[in-house]
């Protein structure tokens, strides 16, 4: 039976997507960060692996994901399937031995860069909300004095940045004039 390999497993959307595989006749596999709590570690015919936390180290996380697909290539494994924002990030400029059934290059940049999907709809016609990109959080509240007093919502526009060795994610972060 053909496979397809799902990362991270802890996505929120993991359980349907492997159900709907499943139903599908593929055999599902998927991975984890080692150590980390999901539901869907329990779903019975899902082979999970763990792997090391990109959070840890970018590189181990990639060498391991690399080592998998050559495994995997050669138990008929279909491809892999990135089931968020951080497999997407960090897998889809890596040469895999299995197909990445993802977007690469300018799609995946696309995908994973919100000021860029704010433009590209902006430009495409859709009626988009008012944005400021703003690279430097210091910079947050002199750049929205246009907005008077305005509560502000300050989103990364990147879902994680790879610093050194680590992936690390921004937070949201809340203004409200006091």
């Amino acid at each position: 039976m053909s496979q397809i390999l799902l990362g991270f497993g802890e996505s929120l959307a993991t359980p349907e997507v492997f159900w709907s595989l499943r139903s599908g006749g593929f055999e599902v596999a998927a991975f984890f960060r080692r150590g980390s709590r999901s539901a869907a570690r329990a779903l019975k015919g899902l082979h999970v692996i763990d792997v090391t936390a990109p959070e840890t180290s970018v590189e181990a996380f990639r060498s391991e994901v690399r080592q998998l697909c050559v495994e995997k290539k050669a138990g008929d494994c279909r491809g892999l399937l990135p089931m968020d924002d951080a497999t997407l990030l960090l897998l889809h400029d890596q040469e895999l031995d299995v197909p990445f059934l993802g977007p690469r290059g300018d799609q995946a940049r696309l995908a994973i860069d919100k000021s860029l999907q704010f433009s590209v709809a902006r430009e495409a016609g859709f009626v988009v909300p008012d944005f400021i990109v703003i690279d430097e959080a210091s910079s947050v509240r002199p750049s929205l004095d246009p907005l008077a007093n305005a509560a502000v919502i300050a989103k990364p526009a990147r879902i994680g940045v790879v610093d050194g060795d680590r992936l690390t994610r921004p937070s949201a972060r809340y203004y409200e004039e006091a």
